[in-house]
């Protein structure tokens, strides 16, 4: 149809509308926003700014993000494109909501016996998962395929094992926090072995986020 693109790939013709960019929340301003708003908060943190500003300051960057693909339209598309953004903009609320949880306990504002901290960590476990299915979905859109070097998995599952064993003293005796810091762990290293899967695979014109821009972005 009119105003369509289409591509093809492995799995068929893809029929996908191109994003239609918003002009507050484009990816130029979520790049110079995003800084900002880290600035922000460490300058609201350093002069001892009431706490609502600091939780309204750690969210926005993954806000920011969540804001631009739900405006550009991703609930409302179909096909792989439209996933992956779907994935991503889920991702992002759910770092969003991770942020506030984790602040929210730092601040010791959680009520009392509510477990904040494992919620916000569990939010960002989650959010690790929708990005790496995003990512799945990428890679299988431009028919690439997973590194096969083993040194590329040793490296990047070392590094989340190495970091794991240096929290893990201030981690004992409690088993809930063993485990789910260790599924963290575990989660990002799968995250990060699919983006970069997703970057060793063949370029195509699938999605119009260019991987520069959303890294800047994020």
């Amino acid at each position: 149809t009119a105003g369509q693109r289409v591509y093809s790939g492995p799995y068929g013709a893809l029929h996908c509308s191109p994003p239609q960019p918003h002009p507050i929340m484009s990816l130029e301003s979520l790049a110079l926003c995003t800084p900002a708003a880290v600035a922000l908060y460490a300058a609201a943190a350093h002069f001892g700014a009431p706490s609502g500003v600091l939780l309204a300051c750690k969210a926005l960057p993954a806000l920011g993000v969540g804001a631009h693909l739900w405006l550009d339209g991703c609930w409302a598309r179909a096909g792989l494109a439209a996933r992956y953004q779907r994935a991503v903009c889920a991702a992002a609320l759910g770092c969003a909501l991770g942020d506030v949880l984790l602040e929210l306990d730092k601040l010791a504002l959680c009520p009392a016996g509510a477990p904040c901290f494992l919620a916000g960590l569990a939010a960002f476990l989650c959010a690790h998962v929708l990005l790496t299915l995003g990512f799945r979905t990428q890679r299988a859109a431009r028919g690439g395929t997973w590194p096969r070097a083993p040194a590329f998995g040793v490296a990047i599952y070392g590094y989340c094992a190495l970091l794991f064993t240096q929290l893990l003293p201030s981690l004992h005796p409690d088993p809930v926090l063993v485990l789910g810091v260790g599924a963290y762990a575990i989660a990002i290293g799968t995250m990060l072995f699919s983006a970069c899967a997703w970057q060793h695979s063949a370029r195509s014109p699938i999605v119009d986020l260019e991987p520069p821009q959303l890294a800047v972005a994020g």
